[in-house]
């Protein structure tokens, strides 16, 4: 579990603003978008499971793989193929609407921000 925790840490802290895929600790692509409130980066969306152009791994990478998040390796070979499959058009697909939705979600969240400060400014006026 600490290995998943450090992996999207590492998402998180990257530098790029634009979404574009990496690969993630299981040999896997992942991609994220911030989403920003205001000034600040408060969120991200993730697409993840993206299986790279070499996948499936060879038995020797699942056994590494298996070790690495000590796990017996036939508990992994039943689902190294339960994976995205994605040609580089569907790629840049996933990137585009990726970022699509994290400024939805970042209009949201600043639309509620100026609902709630009605909100607020309304019960100070009815306090008087």
């Amino acid at each position: 579990m600490q290995k998943c925790i450090q992996s999207w840490q590492g998402l998180a802290t990257a530098i790029d603003l634009e979404p574009q895929f990496s690969l993630s600790s299981l040999g896997l692509m992942c991609a994220r978008a911030l989403i920003p409130i205001g000034p600040e980066l408060k969120g991200m969306v993730v697409a993840g499971c993206v299986a790279p152009e070499n996948w499936p791994p060879n038995r020797d990478d699942i056994n590494e793989m298996a070790a690495e998040f000590e796990l017996e390796s036939s508990s992994l070979l039943p689902y190294v193929e339960e994976v995205f499959f994605l040609n580089n058009k569907e790629k840049q697909r996933v990137l585009a609407y990726l970022q699509r939705i994290a400024n939805i979600v970042a209009h949201i969240v600043n639309e509620r921000k100026t609902f709630v400060g009605r909100l607020a400014a309304i019960a100070d006026l009815t306090e008087l």
